[in-house]
């Protein structure tokens, strides 16, 4: 046994102590301060940033205030809504899953957590509050702490403080002073069990009592209750107030000891506010209420309410007696006398006699003079004391807190949260916004699974995650505790390394080698020192878990295809690259022109090694020389040209493209730099260069256009795309030329920038508990952490891995539940199709056409025999009435490509249904660009919208002829049609717009519309038609007005037919479709919201719903034949499923989850 084990700090309280430390400053100096105390202590830094995540994803670090994080884990727990806080803890409405109920959660505030005192004032709250159980006092259903932070778990109370319900109500009389009288009654009982527990509450105010749905009181809040056999001066210093001022009994303004008369007292003053509708004192200033408290008469109820009896007026004086001898020597009695008034029998209390009021006199008057004394103290105390919100204080009811929480979402995939609130709040298929909350949940879910080893692994595996990197597939490596672990797929055994990897070691880093046959772990080991990195190598065959290789003070490392790669310093500050083969011994090549002499030797600052181990990069400066690049060839060290210039002044920063042929350099302030002469600005914050015709060329430089601009992390893409995190927190995404393609400045301390997978996604972790993934488009998703502290992207999966240990590994679904996936689309969705038999039909502009079937959730590609797939498809509709004739509006690439009617059939091909395309018609050239098509519902019309109007194709032979003048002149944006009764066509020009009604033999009818709609001056239209020929909706814009209107109108209508009056909408629309009914109308626009809305004027149905998943313009919509679904489309390619009936919904919700499991 030795010393140094038994005096060794405990880690936890180590951890405890720093995490104080770094909490005791502003909010917003947290993290940082968290960061740079993780540095100083690097053996406890994987816990102390564990701890401070967790309190991040909980919001409880954070400086926000109360909503910090509303919507994040804590245990058991989801926090949905703040209710209110102060001080010392923060209450959260809550909702409890293993009990699936809505809670109110009280947390110690972070402040307050690493403060013995406060802990200790908690913890008794927590031991307090579990010892009382009655009708009328708050039940605490739970206990506990979550990663260090106690809580405690109470009854959410539906209703309303009694504070807000006197605020509501005049003057209680009659009837109403009766009930309020039952109400406190059962108040001063709850009372008297909490003292026969031997409880005192301390803070008996209106605000903690809360009047629940049925009108029965609920006593709130021990938060400053004791045990009156206990001893207070543990927590409550002598001579300090304890309470609400104004209901304060005398002997707690004088900081005296309390007991059950106090909180009878506090009741008093309660019960007087309620029925005279204002406190028993009151003054403008702290001391006034002290002095009044201690010396005022008490003010005769009855003169500010009549209905005040003298018997009451006695129990109120009685309760309000200044010396405790005098009141009810117990909350029962108190409890007694308001029955028997209620009864109408004699009450206990007695007015004192004429001796007895001098005695009471002269017994009191002396406190005056103590009274004053005290002022002073009091006034000082009564400014910093600190009075916390109460959680159920600002409820109005528990249900319209739970609505609240789900009409106002905090992210995307809370599906389970959703469906049990919904069932907890009542009947699940009843229509109306609840239920389109849950189908937007479903719409926006993403499946998370755990992918953790299938085997227990030992305690030796436990501890925080250092490393997760994919390897291909459902595959990845873990880096925890003194192991390297290699999962191959989901479920299958680890192949498990032990490494040295020491503790606390620095950017931690692991890959595989010879193409999955081993891998290698990176640190650096010499934070400060460019020759800092180890390196331990790995190999799978055999059992052997020990490194096969290791090197120490290394430029760089990496692991490759080829093996392992290494550069490291030799004589006279030359380099060498190092190789590992596969089952052979270490090759090691001297990299061209770094071996000087001692007056030239070059001070190396870093090097890089490009993704496929192909290309070498290294920077260094001779003497106060500026920074200077070398590149070479990795195969056999030949030098890439000669070095060239940095603009940098001060320390290189620098990374390459996965096959090294672009590379950014940038100043890195802070860093060590040889350079005598430093500006206070760098001239560059970050240039370019490309490695063409054998050396390096300069390409460009980056202008971030901020005063803030040094790159704080910076990745390249497979294809040549960069992006930068810069100083000022701002994301920039570049093309290859240094053109400037987007910015985003919402993220909340955003980290080095990670591209990963063929499509080039990239990946950026935020301090605030999430990590943001963007595509090509610079569509971002964001995917919530928790308490993960390593994330990566897994691009063959099209998911995300995290997780801070093997025992909570998790794969996150980039896809959500209800996206339908149009795999390698790279334009928009254009058009959508119902089917006979409930699916749908998508087509794209690029060209690709897929079905979707909502039943079976299957997605299929489409490829028709004789099909070119390079054309833009411009819209797709079924002819006829079956579903073997789609007919596609396609257009060439070229603005001057003249568009085609492309007519598929259906077929059987040796017993396999198959589409081949039967025609192709190109429309005539003098009609132009065009937009949109109808159909007659024998399939023997075709009407298309082109720039010179609507034009007329007609079916001859089977064959597709051109038909003369157009119906309607001037440029057509839109033409729909529809087959309830007989066939109908409304199309919208320039010139305005037109309804025809087409007999099956014969040319077209123009029929009458409503004047102000048929007159309406526009500059643009969409149309809809009700599939049972009733209603033709019109989104317009008018060319008077910047805005968008709505029309509804009766297709067919009777003579004297109300006139239609238009909705003013507040965005563009792009598409509008009817249920089948026709009982419903959806409209989409730009910012890819979809807007559901009843046809019917007096349905509220539908009214405000929305359906929110798109992030770009909807192209297309469509409901399924049956109406149990609708299908959307953006500009993006992102297209969406809505389950839009409840049975359904339901069912795939059930699904969803189920599997998840």
């Amino acid at each position: 046994m030795t010393t140094q084990a038994d005096n060794s700090p405990d880690p936890e309280a180590s951890v405890e102590g720093l995490l104080a430390t770094c909490l005791e400053g502003d909010p917003e100096t947290w993290a940082d301060e968290v960061e740079r105390t993780a540095r100083q202590h690097p053996d406890l830094a994987v816990e102390l940033t564990r701890r401070f995540a967790s309190l991040v994803q909980t919001g409880l670090a954070s400086d926000e205030g109360l909503g910090a994080r509303e919507g994040q884990e804590f245990g058991d727990f989801r926090l949905l809504q703040p209710l209110g806080g102060g001080a010392m803890g923060i209450v959260y409405l809550a909702w409890w899953a293993p009990r699936s109920m809505a809670v109110a959660l009280k947390i110690l505030r972070p402040g307050r957590q690493f403060q013995e005192e406060a802990r200790r004032r908690f913890e008794r709250e927590m031991v307090l509050a579990r010892c009382v159980q009655h009708a009328a006092i708050c039940e605490v259903l739970a206990t506990g702490e979550h990663d260090g932070v106690p809580y405690i778990a109470m009854h959410l109370v539906e209703g309303e403080s009694l504070a807000e319900h006197l605020e509501q109500r005049s003057l209680p009389i009659g009837e109403d002073l009766e009930v309020l009288l039952h109400q406190m009654e059962r108040i001063a009982r709850a009372l008297d069990h909490a003292h026969g527990q031997g409880l005192v509450h301390r803070d008996v105010k209106p605000q903690n009592i809360m009047i629940d749905g049925a009108g029965s009181p609920v006593l709130l809040d021990f938060g400053l209750a004791r045990r009156t056999d206990s001893d207070s001066s543990l927590l409550t210093a002598e001579g300090v107030q304890v309470g609400t001022p104004a209901y304060m009994a005398p002997e707690a303004v004088l900081g005296d000891e309390l007991d059950a008369r106090s909180d009878v007292y506090s009741l008093g003053a309660t019960i007087f506010e309620a029925v005279v509708g204002q406190r028993p004192f009151e003054a403008a200033t702290a001391a006034g209420l002290m002095h009044r408290i201690l010396n005022a008469p008490l003010p005769d109820p009855r003169v500010k309410n009549p209905a005040v009896s003298s018997d009451l007026a006695l129990v109120l004086r009685t309760a309000l007696a200044k010396t405790p001898g005098r009141r009810y020597q117990s909350a029962a009695a108190l409890a007694n006398d308001l029955e028997a008034m209620r009864q109408g029998m004699p009450i206990q209390a007695r007015e004192p006699g004429p001796w007895q009021r001098l005695k009471i006199f002269c017994v009191e008057q002396p406190r005056l003079a103590a009274g004053v004394v005290a002022l002073a103290l009091a006034a000082a105390l009564i400014t910093g004391a600190l009075v916390e919100l109460k959680s159920q204080r600002r409820i109005s009811t528990a249900n319209s807190r739970l609505v609240d929480v789900l009409l106002h979402p905090k992210g995307s995939g809370e599906l389970g949260l959703v469906r049990d609130i919904l069932r907890f709040l009542g009947d699940p298929l009843e229509p109306g916004p609840r239920l389109n909350i849950l189908r937007g949940n479903l719409a926006r879910h993403h499946r998370v699974k755990d992918i953790g080893p299938s085997e227990a692994l030992g305690k030796e595996s436990d501890g925080g995650l250092w490393a997760l990197e994919p390897t291909g597939g459902s595959g990845f490596l873990a880096g925890v505790g003194k192991h390297l672990l290699h999962i191959k797929e989901e479920g299958s055994p680890a192949r498990v390394w032990d490494s040295g990897i020491p503790t606390g070691a620095q950017d931690p880093r692991a890959h595989l080698c010879w193409e999955g046959a081993g891998a290698c772990v990176m640190w650096d080991a010499e934070p400060g020192s460019a020759f800092g990195t180890s390196l331990e190598v790995f190999e799978n065959e055999g059992d052997e878990p020990d490194p096969c290789f290791e090197q120490a003070h290394l430029l760089a490392a990496l692991g490759t295809k080829r093996g392992p790669l290494w550069i490291k310093a030799g004589v006279g500050g030359s380099l060498y690259l190092g190789h590992l083969e596969l089952g052979k011994t270490f090759t090691s090549i001297l990299l061209a022109g770094t071996e000087t002499s001692a007056d030239d030797m070059i001070q190396w600052g870093g090097a890089l090694i490009s993704a496929d181990g192909q290309i070498i990069y290294a920077w260094g400066r001779v003497a106060s020389e500026p920074a200077r690049m070398w590149a070479w060839d990795a195969s056999d060290g030949a030098a890439l040209g000669p070095p060239v210039t940095l603009a940098s002044e001060y320390g290189v920063y620098a990374v390459c493209s996965p096959d090294g042929a672009l590379l950014l350099t940038a100043s890195r302030f802070g860093l060590d730099a040889a350079s005598s002469s430093l500006s206070l600005w760098p001239d560059s914050l970050g240039e370019l260069w490309v490695l063409q015709d054998g050396g390096l060329r300069h390409q460009g430089f980056l202008d971030p256009k901020s005063s803030q601009g040094q790159v704080a992390g910076a990745a390249i893409s497979q294809q040549h795309g960069v992006a930068v995190i810069h100083e000022d927190r701002t994301l920039r995404m570049w093309g290859p030329d240094g053109q400037l393609k987007r910015e985003v400045s919402d993220l909340i301390g955003p980290r080095e920038p990670v591209f990963q997978g063929a499509d080039d996604r990239l990946l950026v972790r935020c301090r605030d508990a999430s990590a943001r993934v963007f595509d090509l488009d610079g569509r971002g998703l964001t995917i919530p952490l928790g308490a993960a502290t390593r994330v990566c992207l897994a691009p063959e999966e099209d998911a995300v891995l995290m997780g801070s240990s093997l025992h909570n590994l998790k794969s996150w679904d980039l896809h959500s539940a209800g996206e339908i996936h149009l795999d390698g689309v790279t334009g928009g969705v254009t058009g959508i199709c119902a089917t006979p038999q409930g699916g749908f039909i998508l087509v794209t502009s690029c060209g690709r056409i897929f079905s979707h079937d909502p039943v079976r959730v299957e997605t299929d590609e489409i490829l028709p025999l004789n099909w070119d797939p390079g054309q833009w498809i411009l819209d797709a509709r079924f002819v006829g009435e079956h579903s073997e004739t789609l007919a596609l509006l396609c257009r060439g690439e070229g603005s001057g490509a003249v568009a085609r009617l492309v007519i598929l059939q259906f077929v059987i091909l040796q017993g396999k249904g198959q589409w081949k395309v039967e025609s192709d018609k190109s429309l005539p050239e003098d009609w132009g660009r065009a937009a949109k098509m109808a159909f007659d519902g024998q399939g023997d019309h075709c009407w298309v919208s082109t720039i010179s109007g609507l034009r007329t194709l007609q079916k001859s032979n089977n064959a597709w002829q051109a038909l003369g003048p157009s119906l309607a002149s001037g440029n057509a944006w839109a033409v729909v049609s529809s087959h309830g009764g007989s066939d109908l066509l409304a199309g919208a020009t320039r010139e305005g717009l037109g309804f025809w009604r087409w007999p099956s033999n014969g040319d077209p009818v123009l029929c009458p519309l409503p004047s102000d709609l048929a007159t309406r001056d526009m500059s643009r239209a969409i149309l809809a038609l009700d599939p049972r020929n009733e209603i033709l909706a019109v989104a317009t814009s008018p060319l008077d007005s910047a805005g968008w209107e709505l029309w509804l109108a009766e297709a067919l209508p009777e003579v004297n037919a109300p006139k239609p009056l238009p909705r003013e909408l507040l965005a563009p629309v792009s598409c509008l479709a009817f249920s089948p009914d026709g009982k419903q109308l959806v409209r989409a626009g730009t910012s890819g919201e979809i807007a559901l809305m009843a046809t019917d004027p007096k349905s509220l149905a539908a009214a405000g719903q929305k359906l929110l998943g798109h992030q770009a313009t909807v192209y297309a919509l469509a409901f399924s034949a049956d109406g149990h679904y609708l299908a959307s489309g953006d500009e993006k390619g992102i297209a969406f499923i809505w389950h839009m009936d409840a049975a359904t919904l339901w069912q795939e919700v059930d699904r969803i989850l189920d599997s998840n499991r």
